[in-house]
């Protein structure tokens, strides 16, 4: 913003950026990442000293920090040694993967929560609730009446709460008893949440026949056909290869739609949107739709998340998941600036006649020049005269040396999705996704 409005001097802007990349690096790549560790391995009930509980931090750690120097670099990094500027690098690979996998799996989940038409038999009734509560009913009965005959024969006491019934080595009349209970709670927490999802399911049709539920759905089935369209682009970019004029290109044909749309409407005189500048509006509106396409995965991928760490305590988990919260929005933070670098050109006083758009030069440079280093400006002389030294975001790496990972991992995520959506309706009535 300050760049924008030419706010502050270009050293004090410059100061400032470098500081704050690095500040958002060091916490998702080393402060984040050993709170987790430590959250992973330490233990109320074990008293441990202070350097077992450091070697047991560390160990994780270590093994982290070892696998993340092995996280590919795109080729234009290969060769160089700056450590900061490849530790960039890998977190923004490493982002651009998981913020891919995040879009593909909201983008499905999406269009199939505002699918256009409910077939009969997904209706759901008073009948099929009643059915649902009276066969959990008869299920939590027999769970109750095996566990009071096994705590009557004393079988409860012969296996350890730890230990797999399967590995049970007391009488068979015992350990089938056990494992009868073993079953039985098993298929009391399947069908506690089949008829949880169906409670659900009946709520939301009800509240889409409401007019504010007509109108979300209107909303939603628009966001709908938007994630479809993002598919398609995908699937497109990934057929066909990028645009090789990427100052020109947009992320898919409706938010470029949209932003032509855009350009049509009444706008003051100074404004003029030229083919660089709608471009640069329809990447802005696809980096918007993409954010709201993450943010409705993230509920089901922290559902998710908090069911495997239900075995924990409940502190200790908030805390995981909030850990994990905030390493996701930091990643995605800088991804979100690695697209918006194409929308900043460099300031007025560096534009003109003569002066080239990076993205449209990157092709020409030597590989194994200074210029491949996409954060070198913040080394030594970085304020010194260069031809874009106002603009920030040039000091990150380009967009398109991710666009391919970001729309393959997002085809991958779109396909095994429908996949598992595909599977689930075969086997069961219950809504995928609550």
């Amino acid at each position: 913003m300050c760049q924008a409005l030419d706010v502050l001097s270009p050293r004090v802007r410059k100061l400032h950026w470098t500081l704050s990349i690095f500040v958002l690096v060091s916490l998702v790549i080393i402060f984040i990442p050993l709170l987790q560790c430590h959250l992973f391995t330490y233990r109320t009930t074990i008293k441990r000293t202070l350097k077992s509980h450091l070697a047991f931090t560390l160990t994780p750690y270590l093994f982290y920090l070892f696998a993340f120097s092995y996280v590919p670099l795109p080729k234009q990094q290969l060769g160089s040694y700056h450590l900061f500027n490849n530790a960039v690098a890998r977190m923004t690979v490493l982002g651009t993967l998981l913020l891919g996998l995040l879009s593909g799996f909201g983008a499905v989940s999406t269009a199939w929560s505002f699918r256009p038409s409910v077939s009969a038999s997904e209706e759901v009734t008073d009948k099929d609730i009643n059915s649902a509560a009276a066969a959990l009913e008869r299920v939590r009965t027999d769970l109750s009446q095996r566990q009071r005959e096994a705590q009557e024969s004393g079988a409860v006491q012969e296996s350890p709460s730890w230990l797999p019934t399967r590995l049970f080595k007391g009488p068979s009349g015992a350990s089938a008893l056990l494992q009868e209970i073993e079953g039985l709670r098993a298929l009391e927490s399947q069908m506690a949440r089949n008829l949880d999802a169906l409670q659900r399911r009946r709520g939301e049709i009800a509240f889409r026949r409401t007019l504010k539920g007509r109108i979300f759905v209107i909303i939603g089935q628009a966001f709908a056909v938007y994630c479809v369209f993002r598919i398609i682009s995908s699937v497109r970019n990934l057929i066909f290869g990028p645009s090789t004029e990427p100052g020109l290109s947009s992320p898919d044909i409706l938010t470029h739609l949209l932003a032509r749309i855009v350009s049509f409407l009444p706008l003051p005189h100074s404004i003029e949107l030229t083919p660089h500048a709608i471009a640069s509006l329809a990447r802005q509106i696809s980096l918007l739709l993409v954010g709201c396409i993450i943010l409705s995965s993230v509920r089901a991928v922290l559902r998710q998340i908090a069911r495997v760490l239900r075995v924990s305590s409940h502190s200790l988990g908030a805390a995981f998941l909030l850990l994990f919260l905030a390493q996701l929005m930091g990643t995605y933070l800088l991804s979100t600036l690695i697209q918006l670098r194409t929308s900043f050109p460099p300031s007025p006083l560096h534009s003109g006649p003569g002066v080239v758009p990076p993205p449209a030069n990157t092709t020409a440079t030597p590989p194994n020049t200074e210029l491949d280093a996409p954060l070198d400006v913040n080394g030594p002389g970085a304020f010194e005269g260069s031809g874009e030294e106002d603009n920030l975001f040039a000091s990150l790496p380009e967009y398109q040396l991710f666009g391919v990972l970001f729309d393959a991992s997002f085809l991958l995520a779109a396909i095994f999705t429908s996949g598992v959506v595909w599977a689930h309706k075969r086997l069961n009535r219950a809504e995928v996704f609550t």
